[in-house]
């Protein structure tokens, strides 16, 4: 559902008078947008910059021509002479803007994140100045445009025919605009403001006087502030960026950020639009972040902001006091081993910019170890230590390169371990070494096997170790793979004439117990 957006209040409209004559005016900032194809309805990420930031939209209703890919590069032209006039008003402060890393692009506004939006409905919808601005922005609130981040301002060149044309431009937000957004900053291109997108003047004047309106301009008690209909403005000075009246023959470039300095800007007041988490502080020292990668696997490391994306993109410079947060994330085959320098641990890596420094994320490169357990005549686990493997359910996990792991054998209740297979044999620890991908077969079988003993004739069959008497108790169950010795014992008057079965001849019987067996003794009269 769109929320209302109730901006009455704070709402400030910027007119165009329509007197005096066309003037020359300075020199555009010349900038080539190097998004080219790159078409965008949202935010792209990662952004270049860390901080609140103000955010550039072409917008139209759905029934208006697309005219991105004319307007793109005059808009970030505009942009970079808003930056230039800011700087000239001063040199410490300018507006933070979106930016993005396109591949290739040597100029700062040349990477401006600037999105191409569709709105939902056709031009008539949006046409009265009634209900326009509150209409564009409800409909750019939700998916996929998303404009209702509190961390961002946001410029929209509208781009469509609209009621009163001599209506250059609005811009507000909500009663606490001053230190939250959103708030936003709409352009009318249709108007009759002679508003000619990238030749720095008209067009760059009502950007950057709506603008600073979204930032919070002018705050409760400036001494200039014009009387109704015009408040939200101030009267003190024509040139003054924040006059309610655009005139034909006003040059942008020698607009004023706040005459005199005393109603909005540099007064040292509660609203001084100087101290806006919107503007970036150019009197503070900017700090690299350099990242490396290291270790016997691969990795990438990514930032929240800041274009971090190595290898590849591995450094950021930052004003002092920003924040940016890593994260490291292993290939296929590796493993995430842990930071080093800035960082420690495993988590999220999050470094405050107050000096020059480095991180490295080192990846540590993986080998498969499988188990596979055959329970098909017995019962049993396979345990790995270090702990990862617990088969039958885990048997298979992935260990850091060369690294030993101890496999140990539970077998089940009656059953036991008979033989390790693949990498390891015999009945013993199975230890291996994970130079390659590993595989270990665990085999379990019965831990006892049965021995049945028969007499023929008048005698008697004794088993070592004790278990079988027989006549009398016939069958034993011994331990498996065990020797069972059996003595045939003749009553008196008979003779022991051999054996039968697991057993041949008349000497002595031995029974490896490795399955079920019976053995037979036959005795005879003498």
């Amino acid at each position: 559902m769109n929320r209302v957006v109730r901006i009455a209040a704070v709402l400030s409209v910027l007119a165009f008078s329509g007197f005096g004559s066309s003037a020359a005016h300075a020199a555009p900032v010349p900038t080539t947008w190097c998004g080219g194809a790159s078409i965008a309805q949202t935010d792209r990420k990662p952004d270049l910059v860390v901080g609140n930031q103000v955010n550039v939209i072409y917008a139209r209703p759905n029934d208006v021509p697309d005219h991105f890919g004319q307007l793109a590069s005059p808009i970030a032209t505009d942009v970079a002479t808003i930056d230039a006039w800011w700087r000239k008003q001063d040199p410490t402060r300018t507006p933070r803007f979106d930016l993005f890393g396109f591949p290739g692009c040597g100029s700062t506004y040349g990477d401006l994140d600037l999105a191409d939006m569709t709105l939902p409905q056709p031009s008539s919808y949006y046409y009265s100045l009634d209900t326009r601005f509150n209409r564009i922005l409800n409909d750019l609130d939700g998916p996929p445009y998303n404009v209702n981040d509190p961390t961002r301002k946001y410029i929209i060149y509208y781009d469509a025919p609209v009621s009163d044309t001599v209506v250059c431009g609005q811009g507000g937000g909500y009663s606490n605009l001053y230190t939250s957004g959103p708030s936003w900053a709409v352009i009318y291109l249709q108007s009759t403001c002679n508003l000619n997108v990238g030749d720095g003047n008209h067009a760059a004047h009502v950007v950057t006087h709506e603008l600073i309106h979204s930032l919070g301009a002018v705050g409760p008690g400036a001494p200039h502030e014009c009387a109704p209909p015009n408040d939200g403005h101030v009267c003190d000075s024509m040139i003054d960026i924040l006059y309610p009246f655009l005139s034909a023959n006003s040059v942008f470039d020698n607009e004023v950020l706040d005459v005199n300095r005393d109603d909005y800007y540099g007064n040292g007041g509660q609203f001084d639009i100087r101290n806006s988490a919107w503007l970036v502080h150019l009197d503070l020292p900017s700090f690299a972040l350099t990242v490396n990668t290291a270790g016997s696997g691969t990795g990438t490391v990514i930032s929240d902001v800041g274009a971090i994306n190595c290898p590849g993109a591995c450094s950021s410079s930052q004003v002092q006091g920003s924040k940016m947060t890593l994260t490291a994330a292993a290939t296929s085959g590796s493993r995430f081993s842990g930071w080093s320098g800035a960082c420690t641990g495993t988590g999220t890596c999050v470094v405050t910019f107050d000096a020059a420094k480095t991180v490295t994320a080192t990846f540590a490169a993986q080998e498969p170890l499988t188990v596979s357990v055959d329970a098909s005549r017995g019962s049993g686990t396979v345990v790995s230590e270090p702990a990862s493997i617990n088969c039958p359910g885990s048997c298979t996990a992935s260990y850091d390169k060369d690294q030993v792991v101890k496999l140990v054998a539970h077998p089940g209740t009656g059953s036991r371990l008979e033989a390790w297979g693949g990498a390891c044999n015999g009945r013993g620890d199975c230890s291996v070494t994970l130079s390659q991908a590993t595989t270990v077969t665990a085999t379990f079988g019965p831990a006892t096997h049965q021995l049945a003993a028969s007499v023929s004739g008048k005698g008697k069959v004794l088993s070592s170790p004790r278990g079988i008497a027989c006549p009398g108790r016939c069958a034993f169950s011994f331990e498996a793979d065990g020797v069972v010795s059996l003595k045939a014992v003749p009553a008196k008057g008979h003779k022991f004439t051999g054996w039968s079965g697991a057993c041949r001849g008349k000497g002595s019987c031995s029974v490896t117990m490795t399955a079920d067996t019976a053995v037979k003794a036959t005795f005879k009269k003498k």
